[in-house]
């Protein structure tokens, strides 16, 4: 059985990282002007990258990883931590504030914390149904074991080299973590997703905290914890930082969130020290995500624009230069120890490439700016210069490096709004995003209808015309070819639009009154971000990040406008407005907090209904009682072997029996439910991420089989979906993956397993090292309960990059539109009932009738694509098997035997239903069963086949279960994947 603690995991993490991150603050922020509570949290998120950041940069100096070098990256991090502290005498500054408000606006953010890590965390599980959080533990497995992940280490893709040598950031907390929670233990598999999957609700509370500082950073700290609270609750953000999802996107957000409330406390302020944590953020996110090019992006627009506007204000701008300056440093030392750690030998092109390039670009163009301003005192001279510098960077974006790589990232960003490969087309999150958000962001992206949609109606369309503008103008500027659909009348659009009014505001009270602000810095971060994700699917999770901060916008401004509007009251007067107006604000924002932690959906809610329960996984004995009284309603003489009532019998016995035991869904799910007669809405919700979240048993089984009857060198063959699996679970080499390193591969594969004959699947088996090769249900469609086969799944995915592969179709065709694909699809038959149905004779001589079924006929049409067309085919009428048995089956309308009866179409119809307009859907399979008489001789099916798809691989291993020139080797108990292996 497996055991894990989250809460001593929790005292590991409060020990190794936190305590000393916070001693470490304490001295460091000792002079700054920040409550204790927020110098505490910042010293929290320090403390996850220090001590992982000592441990990398042994091993990058040839020290493997271990036990001993987690306590002492731990240990070294304490004494730099106490000496700082000692030295600044930090506990000076240990007293409670003045200003009770300050106690209440931390007490409130702490909470706001605990119940961001609180609900995250009951997802927890070894086997959470998620891909890519497997290939990171397996890094972090990689450097527990081998003491570091080796350059080349074969798991995949062979004969390429490929490693786990990726985001350190993000695998050492977790390595660190691992060791001390196991005093030094060996690594287990299970346990070690349990743990890593626990640090993504961490990661989520700190991400929580820094946005707050972020906004806290220009506007009140209040408004700041409301524009938090929404983005914690934001159903898209949640679903990715709850527990088990340990990919890099809760490591994403922690650290860009940290970025940028460092970086806007660094601008604001003119502080050096704050500079130098925004860098140490910066490097962070390089080193533990992929989502740096959001910071690269912003600076590349904040940098320069935010330059021109103090030359133009002719305000200083050397402290800008110096922050700044600070700040690249972060992702200098990133590229370098990125670049040194893939290549394993000291490397610079991490530093010098890529939109790094783009980001030293736009600082020389500042420090330019700079100069022009101080060597030139006449404004028409030094307006004329700035004119040439402009004119001097458009023909540096032309025509050299730092342009293509500022174009570069900026046709990157857009591109990923539009499919530049098929195999985007195939994969669902890279689809493009719809009309509506409201199930991704929650009550910030509700639909409104009724009066409400009368209200906001002329709002949302103002947004959605300066969405269609924005993407016009990228479109122009950077030829991307992107199409904007226009969003539902919402919430988000109100926000947004409400947004670019505040910072307007923003702007005018800048050139105004000179006040120092940072509106270049919110627009260059939310508005980029907002465009992309409203346009893909996959960055709906970054649109939400905008979104809240775009909320505290509207919230900091607001309470700006009241003070400057009451500028001409009495100071009491304008005192007592200003309290009023601040109150109201600030209840106008617990209350959208409040509707977005309850209304549309309401998952943060739901999470916490059945939070203080734990589940039969986590403590069998602690829900016998309940499991009891669930199997006692239905086998009050105790003889059942339904798994609640095994469970029920013997608790710790029946999770002991395997992992799809102890993790069984149904069991889980009743030992939750207080009335399983009567589920709430909640308490549904909460079952369904609480307990149903978990992997297939029958891929559970499949990896276990794997790993406990195959050599341990043994690659296998199979879709890309299930390589993180096989690497972690199965602990064997695959051919393709989850990061699509090889499309070529890929569509090898999707050649192989529709497209090739037997020979060329076991060819290209050969050539990349595998004798193994699976088959499931999901890339076919699935197994019904009757047992029979329904055709569809990914097997429309499968379809198009083998055409792709051939040529026979392109990025430039939707899956599905090509001829290429439709011969490889089954041919499904129509027979219309009632009214519509049309009668047609089998036989004068025996009388026997049917109704005419017909099949879809490709008719071509403009650019390769085609349409489908119903065409007359067979008669549908009863058939008598060999064995006496009656089926339905088919008979072609256009062939006849010699006596004049239609002749049998040797087809076993496979009922699937009806469509809304009655037409009665068979599918055929033709086999090579010899159950069919025809003119008194016992016959199979095979000859009558059309199109190519029951010659393929697929169809021959999974359905007919006959692969030449293979064995069948493991099969799971209800057939949802087969195993085979070369016949040697």
């Amino acid at each position: 059985m497996i055991e894990f603690n989250p809460f001593y995991l929790l005292f590991v993490m409060f020990v190794a990282f936190f305590i000393p991150g916070i001693i470490f603050s304490l001295g460091l922020l000792k002079k700054k002007d920040l409550p204790l509570f927020d110098k505490a949290g910042i010293g929290m998120g320090i403390g996850i990258i220090v001590p992982a950041l000592i441990s990398f940069l042994l091993f990058l100096a040839g020290v493997n990883f271990s036990y001993e070098i987690a306590l002492a990256s731990v240990g070294l991090f304490y004494l730099i931590a106490i000496a700082l502290f000692a030295y600044e005498k930090g506990w000076e500054q240990l007293v409670l504030p003045k200003d009770p408000k300050l106690v209440l606006a931390s007490l409130a953010l702490a909470l706001l914390m605990i119940l961001s890590f609180w609900i995250r965390l009951q997802t927890y599980s070894p086997i959470f149904m998620e891909l890519d959080p497997y290939y990171y533990m397996y890094a972090t497995h990689l450097v527990i074991e081998h003491g570091g992940a080796p350059l080349n280490d074969g798991t995949a893709w062979y004969p390429m080299e490929v490693s786990h040598r990726t985001v350190p950031l993000k695998v050492y907390p977790e390595a660190i973590g691992y060791e001390l929670y196991t005093h030094g233990g060996a690594v287990e598999k299970y346990l070690l997703s349990d743990l890593a999957g626990s640090f993504p609700p961490v990661l989520a509370a700190l991400a929580i905290f820094f946005f707050a500082l972020f906004i806290s950073a220009e506007y009140k700290r209040e408004f700041g914890i409301v524009a938090a609270a929404v983005f914690s609750l934001i159903p898209m953000y949640l679903m990715k930082t709850m527990a088990g999802e340990s990919e890099i996107q809760p490591y994403a957000f922690f650290a860009l969130a940290f970025f940028f409330a460092m970086y806007a406390l660094a601008i604001k302020r003119k502080d050096l020290t704050f500079a130098g944590l925004a860098s140490l953020a910066f490097l962070a996110c390089m080193m533990g995500s992929s989502s740096y090019v959001v910071i690269i992006a912003a600076l590349i627009i904040f940098i320069p624009l935010q330059a021109l506007v103090l030359f133009f204000m002719k305000e200083e701008s050397r402290d800008f230069l110096i922050l700044n300056g600070i700040v690249a440093v972060g992702p200098v030392i990133a590229g370098l120890l990125q670049a040194t750690y893939a290549s394993g030998a000291l490397s610079v092109g991490g530093v010098f490439g890529g939109t790094m390039l783009g980001l030293l670009g736009v600082l020389a163009f500042a420090v330019a700016l700079h100069v022009i301003r101080e060597k030139i005192t006449d404004q028409e001279n030094a307006t004329y210069a700035v004119g040439a510098l402009l004119l001097a960077g458009l023909v540096a974006l032309a025509f050299t490096p730092v342009g293509d790589s500022i174009l570069g990232l900026a046709k990157g960003s857009l591109g990923i709004a539009t499919f530049t490969e098929s195999l985007h087309k195939t994969i669902a999150e890279q689809g493009i995003a719809g009309a509506e958000f409201q199930g991704t962001l929650g009550f910030a992206g509700m639909v409104f209808d009724g009066a409400l949609s009368l209200i906001f109606a002329i709002p949302s369309a103002a947004m959605n015309m300066l969405m269609g503008i924005a993407v016009w103008f990228v479109n122009t500027a950077f030829g991307a070819g992107i199409t904007y659909t226009e969003k539902a009348n919402s919430m988000l659009l109100v926000i947004l639009l409400f947004a670019i009014l505040a910072l307007v505001h923003s702007f005018y009270r800048k050139i105004t009154f000179r006040d120092l602000r940072l509106p270049l810095l919110f627009l260059a971060l939310i508005f980029p971000i907002s465009i992309v994700g409203m346009l893909k699917t996959k960055y709906t999770i970054y649109l939400g990040f905008a979104t809240a901060a775009a909320l505290g916008v509207v919230f900091g401004e607001a309470f700006d406008v009241a003070d400057l509007a009451t500028k001409k009251m009495q100071a009491q007067e304008r005192e007592k407005t200003l309290k009023y107006a601040f109150m109201g604000l600030v209840l106008l924002g617990a209350a959208f907090a409040y509707l977005q932690f309850t209304a549309v959906g309401g998952l943060g809610k739901s999470l916490l209904v059945t939070s203080f329960q734990e589940r039969f996984q986590d403590d069998p004995l602690g829900a016998q009682a309940k499991l009891r009284a669930v199997c006692a309603q239905f086998d009050p003489m105790g003889v059942s072997q339904d798994p609640i009532c095994l469970a029920s019998r013997d608790p710790v016995g029946f999770a002991n029996l395997g992992i799809n035991y102890q993790y069984d869904a149904n069991v889980c799910a009743y030992s939750l439910l207080n009335n399983p007669s009567s589920v709430g809405t909640d308490e549904a919700i909460s079952v369904q991420y609480r307990c149903m979240m978990r992997i297939d048993d029958y891929w559970m089984d499949t990896m276990e089989w794997m790993n406990k009857n195959t050599p341990e060198d043994a690659r296998f063959t199979s879709w890309w979906d299930y390589g993180h699996w096989t690497n972690y679970f199965g602990q064997r080499n695959t051919v393709l993956r989850n990061e699509h390193a090889s499309q070529e591969m890929i569509g090898d594969v999707a050649h192989g397993f529709l497209y090739g004959t037997p020979e060329e699947l076991k060819n290209f088996m050969r050539s990349h090292d595998s004798k193994y090769v699976f088959f499931d249900q999901e890339i076919l469609g699935q197994i019904r309960s009757d047992g029979k086969m329904t055709f569809g799944g990914k097997y429309g995915a499968l379809n198009y990059l083998s055409c792709a592969r051939n040529n026979e179709t392109s990025v430039n065709q939707n899956p599905g539109e090509s001829y290429c694909e439709f011969e490889h699809l089954w041919e499904q038959v129509y027979a219309p009932s009632g009214t519509q149905a049309q009668q047609c004779v089998v036989s004068s001589l025996s009388g026997k009738m049917g109704v005419v079924g017909f099949t879809l006929k490709w008719t071509p049409g403009a650019s390769g694509t085609g349409q489908l067309t119903p065409t007359a085919a067979y008669c549908v009428a009863p058939v008598t098997l060999a064995d006496g048995s009656n089926i339905t089956g088919t008979y072609y309308l256009d062939q006849k035997y010699e006596n004049g009866d239609l002749k049998l179409n040797k087809a076993v119809l496979s009922y699937e239903g009806a469509d809304a307009n009655g037409v009665q859907v068979f599918t055929s399979l033709y086999t090579h069963d010899k159950v069919w008489v025809e003119n008194g001789e016992l016959k199979d099916g095979w000859e009558d086949r059309k199109g190519k798809f029951y010659d393929s691989n697929i169809y021959n291993a999974f359905v007919l279960k006959n692969l030449p020139g293979f064995d069948l080797v493991y099969e799971t108990p209800n057939r949802e994947v087969k195993m085979y292996k070369i016949r040697e």
